[in-house]
């Protein structure tokens, strides 16, 4: 089967979501022959994978619309796989040629949780608000990742195919470098003899300053350990962390650097998720968290509720004296920690790994498209 596959977006595994490359991965390797539109394709090569447009240099959304309508009509597809913003765009070019569609969503693009693509959305919003209709009504299979999102799209209509497939464990993309713990060493400037892995997603800077105060506490409790972040930079959480003293136990990794982060949470003893307070979609994070062999720490987010329980983490209120007490709990109970871990890591093993998450898109297909 040849698939037209189109985001706007960059094709990566490094960055914010590796879902779409994820996706990809599973096409490929069921045989489906892909061709590529997107800003930047940064993912490995495959012989059934073919890059028409981002291979060189990052490219603009007016460029990947001429780009799709030139792949469309000069090329036969069976079927276009559209993400995010760029399926309004591919729906008129698939009902002109007349070629079934699979939309990927990851939001709403109008109604009472509304995150538009551009402000247009907003200055038209019944005009959008048919056309988004009209995008959920026409596609012949609609994926999303999370159950609140499917409920939201089914209600904009009743007749769209809403598919729940998760996100995978970053683990199933990438391989730990050998000489990381030696890379973390280096960045931290000392030797690492216990690291605790810190998440954070978008926080205000009294937020992040409660954490980092957490993060204080712990370190006095436990001189030895020390700290890596991921999602919040130096140059944000630098200057308070040098103001709490702990600087020196502190690493900033910068987003692309996945592989050290990966490798620091398989040293981790333990791991903790700080999300947007207000986060209404469970975070893909969540997933990579839980297949690590760390214990899990987060603070509380009805996003989570049904995901994340007291099997498989501890819950945390979002201020400092909570946070520290968790961190503090899984570090000094050894056996509620490796428990903990394991009924995370069956969770992602039971239900959420890249086979399964292969298996879904292959039977998305066949069910949607009646291809095998």
């Amino acid at each position: 089967m040849k698939i037209l596959f189109v985001t706007f977006g960059e094709l990566q595994v490094r960055g914010n979501s590796a879902r779409p490359a994820a996706v990809v991965r599973a096409l490929v390797d069921a045989g489906h022959r892909v061709s590529i539109i997107a800003a930047r394709v940064d993912i490995p090569k495959h012989p059934n994978m073919q890059v028409l447009a981002g291979q060189e240099a990052p490219v603009t959304e007016r460029r990947l619309r001429m780009a799709a309508t030139q792949a469309a009509s000069s090329m036969k597809f069976d079927a276009v796989h559209a993400v995010d913003a760029a399926a309004p765009f591919c729906m008129q070019i698939c009902l002109l040629r007349k070629i079934p569609f699979i939309y990927d969503a990851s939001r709403c693009f109008t109604g009472k949780n509304a995150q538009p693509p551009s402000k247009r959305w907003k200055w038209f919003p019944k005009h959008y608000a048919a056309k988004e209709q009209k995008l959920l009504r026409k596609a012949a299979g609609v994926i999303t990742a999370d159950a609140v999102l499917a409920r939201e799209l089914e209600a904009l209509s009743r007749e769209a195919r809403v598919t729940r497939i998760e996100d995978v464990p970053l683990q199933s993309l990438f391989t730990c470098p050998e000489d990381g713990r030696s890379e973390l060493n280096l960045r931290l400037k000392q030797p690492v003899t216990s690291i605790a892995v810190c998440r954070v997603e978008a926080l205000s800077s009294s937020d992040l300053r409660k954490l980092l105060m957490a993060v204080r506490k712990v370190i006095d409790s436990m001189p030895d350990l020390s700290f890596v972040f991921r999602g919040v930079s130096a140059g944000e959480a630098g200057p308070m962390a040098a103001s709490l003293d702990i600087e020196a136990r502190c690493c900033f990794l910068e987003p692309e650097e996945v592989e050290l982060y990966l490798c620091a949470l398989q040293a981790a003893a333990a791991s903790v998720l700080v999300p947007t307070p207000d986060r209404r979609y469970v975070s893909p994070e969540i997933y990579t968290l839980l297949n690590a062999p760390a214990p899990l720490v987060h603070v509380q987010s009805s996003a989570h509720d049904g995901l994340l329980d007291e099997q498989n983490s501890v819950p945390v209120l979002l201020n400092t004296d909570s946070m520290a007490e968790g961190m503090l709990r899984v570090l000094r109970e050894p056996l509620f920690s490796l428990g903990l871990a394991a009924e995370g890591r069956q969770l992602i093993a039971d239900h959420y790994s890249l086979s399964s998450f292969k298996h879904k898109i292959r039977m998305l297909y066949h069910e949607t498209l009646h291809v095998t």
